[in-house]
């Protein structure tokens, strides 16, 4: 006895082919549309949440720093009337680092001249901001890793948040 195989037409595998593109194809379009309409807010709120607030209690004022700094802090043993040491507190246990400040925030009287700008007030000659009666703007410190690259590439950052929060200073 003889068997034969009963085989589907031609054309069914090339619809079902073109039917599954199709499907795949409109479901994709209407996926993008639907990001178009309504993109991500992710990298915002991100962004938002990696700040941190640095209260200098001592002279009663906030920096807002760019990232969220590992212990940053500033250090009350350093204080003056014109000076403290802002620290980040990491750095203290990195092998190769030396120890000092990151960076200084210093505050002037804000209508006094700058001696080291041939007579202009700090605040036309320094990056800063007046809060009160007082300018503050920050100043890089000695602090390094000469050791340790990768330490000294998170001293920098830490530098650089530090020397923009200049610009954020406000009363507590």
């Amino acid at each position: 006895m003889v068997t034969i195989k009963k085989q589907p037409p031609k054309y069914l595998k090339p619809l079902v082919i073109t039917t599954v593109a199709v499907i795949l194809g409109v479901s994709g379009w209407f996926i993008w549309q639907s990001q178009q309409k309504n993109p991500p807010q992710k990298a915002a709120s991100v962004q938002k949440a990696e700040k941190k607030q640095l209260d200098i209690t001592s002279w009663a004022v906030q920096l807002t720093l760019a990232h969220d700094t590992p212990d940053a802090a500033y250090d009350n043993k350093t204080a003056s009337p014109v000076a403290l040491n802002l620290t980040a507190r990491f750095l203290n246990s990195e092998t190769g680092c030396t120890d000092g400040a990151v960076a200084v925030l210093y505050r002037a009287p804000k209508d006094d001249p700058n001696p080291l700008a041939g007579g202009k007030k700090y605040s036309e000659s320094e990056a800063g901001t007046t809060v009160g009666d007082f300018f503050y703007y920050v100043k890089p410190a000695t602090q390094s890793c000469p050791g340790n690259k990768d330490s000294q590439a998170r001293l920098e950052t830490v530098r650089a948040d530090y020397l923009l929060a200049a610009t954020s200073i406000k009363k507590l």
